[in-house]
Formats: structure tokens, C-alpha cells, sequence
């Protein structure tokens, strides 16, 4: 397990992001808490095709737009 602190800094996050990623070359990751660090986060995931697990944000980018039902 690999622990980084991106000290709720977007730019520190995507550093980090981009690190465990390719430098420890994780298959996953566990937790991200809020939304300017998911904003920029969630895209890096993705095109690493990383699996994020336990996220943390009412940020929209991290779910689909479904339907309202009543």
C-alpha cells in the first residue's frame, strides 16, 4: 500500500496521481477526497485505465447523469 498527502492542492494531486500510476505502477487506488482534486484527478484515472476506489466529493464527474424518477 502506497499512501500520498496531496495536501488538498489540485496540481500536488495530479502529481501524485500521475506517480503512483506510473512510477509504482499501481492497479488500483483506494480514496480521493474532494472536488478540485477530483476534477483533476478523474481524468488521469481514466486515461490510465486505473481503477479508483472509495472517492469522496459532490463533485458531478464522478457519476453519470441518470434520469430523475418520481
Amino acid at each position: 500500500m502506497i499512501a500520498r498527502d496531496d495536501e488538498y492542492k489540485p496540481l500536488q494531486a495530479a502529481s501524485n496521481t500521475r506517480q503512483i500510476i506510473q512510477e509504482d505502477e499501481v492497479l488500483a487506488a483506494i480514496g480521493n477526497v474532494g472536488t478540485p482534486t477530483a476534477t483533476v484527478t478523474i481524468p488521469i484515472y481514466n486515461e490510465y485505465e486505473t481503477l479508483l476506489y472509495g472517492a469522496f466529493t459532490g463533485a458531478g464527474c464522478y457519476v453519470k447523469h441518470l434520469p430523475t424518477a418520481m
